[in-house]
């Protein structure tokens, strides 16, 4: 794999070595600082993928939050913390990032629930090869999936 030469930032990699799955929405301020010009949000376009067993949420790994007091009765947040390494449901081939659909957090002051970003290796291998800053990768399991 050849990535392009001085392609600037990580949208300008990505972007070069034609990761799917992706899109680059810019970073607006309304205020009195200069605008953010160069700055870019990562935008995960493809169908979301379902989190599955063996994935364990809770509040922490002796509390599991039984009560259900930071679960969605809906499955739209699956805990406070996520305890173990996360598991998916296959989704769509060939994209190389994919957002999961249920979120893991709480309202809490200014933190908020989040959903997961999953990348391919390919992603994971541009990243490290380019030493780019702010990355942290986690193992993610792919289940067999009911679709």
């Amino acid at each position: 794999m050849t990535l392009p030469p001085a392609a600037r930032g990580v949208r300008g990699v990505l972007e070069g070595v034609g990761v799917t799955g992706i899109a680059f929405e810019p970073v607006r301020y309304r205020g009195l600082r200069p605008k953010l010009d160069q700055w870019y949000q990562l935008i995960a376009l493809s169908e979301p993928a379902e989190i599955v067993a063996p994935t364990i949420a809770g509040c922490g790994p002796f509390d599991l939050d039984d009560a259900g007091v930071y679960r969605c009765p809906h499955g739209h947040s699956i805990g406070l913390n996520l305890l173990s390494e996360l598991s998916i449901e296959r989704c769509s081939p060939g994209t190389d990032v994919v957002r999961t659909r249920q979120y893991v957090g709480a309202r809490l002051g200014v933190r908020r629930p989040s959903r997961a970003l999953l990348v391919s290796q390919k992603v994971r291998h541009i990243v490290a090869a380019l030493g780019l800053k702010g990355w942290r990768f986690e193992v993610a399991h792919v289940a067999a999936g009911r679709r």
